[in-house]
């Protein structure tokens, strides 16, 4: 009888764990909350630390780097000159990768590429000043809405971005009498709510006051998009944007308002490379800095022979002076 009663006890202790293996899941379950904090963590802080580190590089190596190139003395007996790129996360550079002395987006790349170009003899300083998560509405001189999204992370976070760029808080004087403009814009409107008609028609009117503003000229981009990622409303934008250029433009607009490249159909072509997806970040809606790489190529064919124009005109203009 002993025997049996022993048995059975013994066959209950064989069946409870044990207490080193009560404590190896109980410290297995903390870990594992705690992984799972950490990694909430790391998803919501992901786009502002990102983010932060572009804007850092941007105002280390662009905005105090600029002025110190301008208080070097220029190999050309005329001044440099400047693009300046505005829109959203696509001009800003969200989805390049930045390292330490690098601003990131087109702009860089695009001055190293109009740098080499032996057409362009003059110095083209080009200024990232985009702005991720920024409204083609929220960049209009007269907005008076919310800030953008990462509004708190900006130098000047209470001024409306166009004052940032061509008002009275520029973060650069240069951009705001920029001699041409570079427009990529519209990626995070459908986040608004805002309609393909009233982006474009809100890309015109900023066109325009910035024509108005800096005397210079504006082109705009399609904006470019993942193959894999379908947005009715950024197809509709872009065909806005072909079929105005293509059938509707007056030649008095043309003589400020120019074409820039069809980013959304070259990133869905076999010339974008083998991997098309791999030229977008962030959902497919944001370039990689394999696409911006592509992207700046892109630009400085559009831009090289109407940037030699300028030049011929301001030099014909100095000759001019100079003889008077």
């Amino acid at each position: 009888m002993r025997e049996s009663s022993s048995g059975r006890r013994g066959g209950l202790g064989a069946g409870a764990p044990s207490l080193g293996l009560r404590a190896t899941r109980a410290v297995v379950a903390v870990l594992t909350n705690v992984f799972k904090v950490i990694l909430f963590v790391v998803v919501t802080i992901r786009e502002p630390l990102a983010l932060a580190w572009l804007r850092l590089n941007v105002l280390l190596f662009q905005n105090v780097g600029l002025a110190r190139r301008l208080a070097r003395p220029e190999e050309s007996p005329l001044p440099p000159r400047c693009v300046v790129v505005v829109g959203d996360g696509n001009a800003e550079g969200f989805g390049d990768w930045i390292t330490f002395g690098t601003v990131g987006g087109i702009a860089p790349r695009l001055e190293g590429l109009l740098h080499a170009d032996r057409r362009v003899r003059q110095r083209w300083h080009v200024l990232n000043m985009g702005a991720t998560g920024a409204s083609s509405e929220a960049w209009l001189p007269a907005w008076a809405g919310p800030p953008e999204r990462f509004a708190w992370l900006s130098l000047k976070p209470s001024a409306p971005l166009w004052d940032q760029v061509f008002g009275l808080a520029t973060r650069a004087r240069e951009a705001a009498t920029a001699d041409v403009t570079l427009l990529m814009l519209g990626a995070s409107d459908p986040a608004v709510g805002l309609t393909a008609p009233a982006s474009w028609a809100n890309i015109r009117a900023l066109a325009a006051a910035i024509v108005e503003a800096t005397g210079g000229v504006v082109y705009v981009a399609t904006v470019p998009l993942a193959p894999s990622v379908t947005d009715v409303y950024l197809a509709q934008l872009n065909i806005h944007i072909t079929h105005y250029f293509d059938d509707e433009q007056s030649p008095d607009e043309a003589a400020h308002f120019r074409r820039g490249p069809d980013l959304f159909q070259y990133f869905r072509s076999p010339r974008a490379g083998d991997d098309l997806e791999a030229n977008f970040a962030w959902g497919g809606r944001i370039l990689s800095s394999r696409g911006y790489a592509a992207a700046a190529r892109l630009w400085a064919d559009t831009l090289a022979m109407d940037l030699v124009r300028i030049e011929y005109d301001a030099l014909a203009a100095a000759l001019t002076s100079g003889g008077a």
